[in-house]
């Protein structure tokens, strides 16, 4: 008797054993998430492609932008949905100084995706191969790679594939790289449909370590935005007021700067201040003096045209028929561009340093 209770003590303890290790036993090992397959760039980016299509939509008929129905809400929701790309989550684009780019898209259904890329195959030639294992497609006139999973499409352009290619590979779940973590993290534009941010070593130089730029648009206008973080305090500001042109006419491009920068001639020390000194003498311009001398506004206009006398030699022939060269003067027209900037009192001091014409 205490033999068959001793047995039904093992067989109990062996099933609950077995009941509680069996996760572990046969544990799938999960998938890695999107966000957990980025790589590594000096410039990443996150796109709402549909909401960006639709809030351009008008800019690109106002400006009658060849092909813009291809670039509409409808036909990029239709082509998404044919191909299994999912359009109505974000995709995320990265790339580097030195030109290569990529993109990684979420996937709803993979099996459609090879009919995107058997349809690309119609129009350019289109490469398969294998790289660690895994089907890849090559364009090699556009220097263009593409690969999918199971819920990713991967774009990129450039030369190098292999160790993009790697990281998204070898990743690991909720082991997000250090740099989509931070960039995702920050609560700066995160309603905007198209976010770029940097973490690229030469902003360091200016002691910027996080640059971030998004854009508002209408149907006339495009507009950019950033928010950039310094490790020191930025020693200047925006102004609250000051001088700028009454009208320009004719006018297609114009750029107004207005910034307070007394503290900023007091810290020559300013990583920013160094860094602006240094690139100007890589042209032979005085910043020091010009900062000393600055009032903070800088306004430039380009556009209409303006008359201006041009002196030119012609061939005459004299009474004798001897060839003379003769210096005349005409009138001719030149583009327009118009420059304002306001001086402090050392403005005059330094008229002959700037090569500009000042206004006080």
């Amino acid at each position: 008797m205490a033999k068959k209770v001793f047995t039904i003590i093992i067989l109990a303890l062996s099933l609950a054993g077995f009941l509680y290790l069996r996760p572990y036993f046969f544990k799938k090992e999960a998938t890695p998430r999107l966000i957990d397959r980025l790589p590594s760039a000096e410039f990443l980016g996150k796109a709402n492609i549909l909401e960006l299509a639709r809030e351009t939509s008008g800019m690109m008929f106002y400006n009658k932008v060849p092909y813009r129905d291809f670039t509409s809400y409808e036909f990029i929701l239709s082509q998404s949905k044919m191909y299994g790309v999912d359009l109505q989550k974000p995709a995320y684009f990265f790339g580097n100084e030195d030109g290569n780019w990529g993109a990684i898209l979420h996937v709803s259904d993979s099996s459609k995706t090879s009919n995107g890329i058997d349809r690309i195959k119609n129009f350019v030639s289109i490469r398969d191969s294998i790289i660690y294992d895994t089907k890849i497609w090559h364009i090699p006139k556009q220097k263009a790679y593409l690969h999918y999973g199971k819920n990713y499409l991967l774009v990129y352009i450039g030369s190098n594939f292999k160790k993009i290619l790697n990281q998204v590979l070898n990743s690991k779940v909720y082991e997000q790289r250090n740099e989509w973590k931070k960039f995702l993290s920050i609560k700066e534009f995160k309603n905007d449909h198209l976010v770029i941010y940097s973490n690229w070593k030469k902003l360091n130089q200016f002691g910027i370590e996080t640059a971030l730029f998004a854009h508002d648009s209408d149907s006339i206008s495009f507009n950019l935005k950033s928010y950039i973080k310094k490790k020191n305090p930025f020693y200047i500001k925006k102004k609250s007021a000051g001088i700028a042109f009454a009208s320009i006419t004719n006018s297609n491009k114009s750029v107004e700067i207005h910034l307070d920068i007394e503290k900023l001639r007091k810290h020559p020390e300013d990583s920013l201040y160094y860094s602006i000194v240094r690139i100007g003498r890589k042209f032979g311009f005085p910043i020091t003096e010009f900062l000393n001398a600055w009032n903070g506004d800088l306004c430039f206009a380009e556009g209409g045209a303006q008359k201006m006398i041009e002196k030119y030699v012609t061939t005459e022939l004299d009474e004798e028929f001897n060839v003379t060269e003769v210096e005349k003067t005409r009138e001719v027209e030149v583009p327009g561009y118009s420059l304002l900037i306001s001086t402090n009192d050392k403005g005059y001091e330094h008229l002959n340093s700037f090569h500009f014409i000042l206004g006080h």
